[in-house]
């Protein structure tokens, strides 16, 4: 019993550890900071629910009330873990519905405890599952799965590709110490993985703040010059830059101008994510770098053209884009020379189509 209420003062201790880092972290916006904390103390008190149980247990009858609220706090706010984790760590789908479950079940727990369905705690006051307690265990699993799943989402939209395994990881660490007390009861230590897997969690979607643009939510330049860095083998480079940008600031104003730029980042991401990385390098360059499917280097720019028009046909503000390229193969190039052939087709581009306009005006 020592060694258990020491392990929920340690992993009270970790919780707050991380709710306070969490609140104090300026390079995260809000809602997610909020999240994080509103996780932590999830946990917190399905954590406390099960040690006042477990310390209520078989004691006198005078706390069989106190015993029964403790259970029924554990099983409401269990399940709204993985659903606030999703929501402070990924991109969840659909949170409304996820949300609605979460409230659902904990509905369903205040009735069943009145029908003893879930657990009964009998007139010795010692606790005892009862038919419906696969209900709690299926809707906890369930919610979990949901946060994994959203922070996996939001890993692969951001190309934070690197930090899989290190889910991963989290993950089986999170199921084998859940797994362990369901074997050996007497081992009571899933709300201490919980809390240390919530830190873990809390620490990757931190650390991936940092490589990420803040406006875009496309890889940064530091990722990108990163990355360049360790390229061995082919691969094709792809500049981006939206035409006449300035004017679009000057005569719509800077809020328009964001607006461009993230519907540009959409279009990169659909048109190429599944290719390769995509970067903002810093006010209206964009990169590519294509590590799968390098042939299909010209099929993928007129993919982006379509997508593009697409856009520019719903929002007239919306500039035009050049872009050009170059295929860097690490036997024959040097990498300096590639980004300066890339840099080049990009502005012959840009170049042509203000010839053209001219002579458009011209006409006119």
């Amino acid at each position: 019993m020592d060694i258990y209420l020491a392990t929920i003062r340690i992993t009270i201790l970790i919780l707050a550890i991380t709710a306070v880092d969490a609140l104090a972290n300026s390079m995260v916006d809000k809602r997610r900071r909020l999240m994080t904390a509103v996780t932590c103390i999830t946990i917190a008190f399905s954590a406390v629910g099960e040690a006042i149980g477990v310390a209520t247990n078989g004691a006198d009858d005078i706390l069989i009330a106190t015993h029964r609220m403790s259970k029924l706090a554990e099983f409401c706010f269990a399940p709204a873990i993985g659903v606030a984790a999703g929501l402070a760590y990924g991109d969840p789908v659909k949170p409304k519905l996820a949300a609605g479950l979460v409230v659902a079940h904990g509905i369903f727990q205040i009735i069943a405890m009145e029908y003893g369905l879930v657990f009964i705690i009998n007139e010795n006051n010692i606790y005892d599952r009862q038919g419906f307690y696969w209900v709690y265990v299926m809707t906890f699993a369930a919610t979990l799965l949901y946060g994994f799943g959203a922070v996996f989402r939001r890993a692969r939209k951001y190309q934070v590709g690197g930090h899989g395994p290190v889910l991963i990881m989290i993950f089986i660490f999170l199921i084998t110490g859940i797994s362990i007390q369901f074997i050996f009861s007497g081992i009571r230590i899933d709300y201490l993985c919980i809390a240390l897997a919530n830190l873990f969690l809390a620490i990757e979607a931190f650390r991936s703040e940092l490589m990420v643009d803040a406006q875009t939510r496309l890889l940064n330049r530091r990722c990108y010059e990163a990355r360049l860095e360790k390229l061995k083998d082919k691969a094709a480079i792809i500049y981006f830059d939206l035409d006449d940008f300035k004017a679009v600031n000057d005569i719509y104003g800077h809020s328009q101008g964001d607006e461009c730029l993230k519907k540009t980042a959409d279009i990169l991401r659909k048109v190429y994510s599944g290719y390769g990385s995509c970067y903002r390098l810093g006010g209206d360059e964009f990169c590519v770098l294509l590590d799968r499917g390098i042939e299909n280097a010209e099929t993928r720019g007129l993919e982006f053209k379509k997508e593009l028009e697409l856009v520019r046909a719903q929002d007239e503000r919306m500039p035009d884009i050049s872009w050009g390229y170059a295929l860097y193969d690490a036997e024959k190039e040097h990498m300096q020379k590639v980004i300066e052939d890339a840099d080049s087709m990009l502005y012959f581009n840009k170049s042509c189509k203000s010839i053209m306009s001219g002579k458009e005006d011209q006409d006119d």
